[in-house]
């Protein structure tokens, strides 16, 4: 993984936390792949973190980009 892309996965992480929907989408919209990423080395996901948070407008953003519901973490 590049620098570059860890620094998005980094911003991706805490905008979920933070429940910046902005910022989320922003993320998205350059790099969809991004809504497929792991957080803590395969610990969990973008939405499975923002499932858990309540982050229902999140979830929809990265559902809405391809994340994978049924992926385990």
């Amino acid at each position: 993984m590049g620098g570059a892309e860890s620094k998005m996965i980094t911003e991706l992480l805490d905008a979920i936390l933070c429940g910046r929907e902005g910022k989320v989408a922003r993320l998205l919209k350059k790099e969809p792949k991004l809504a497929m990423c792991d957080f803590y080395g395969g610990v969990t996901n973008p939405v499975c973190r923002a499932t858990y948070l309540g982050h229902r407008n999140i979830v929809s953003l990265l559902l809405k980009y391809g994340a994978d519901v049924n992926k385990q973490s």
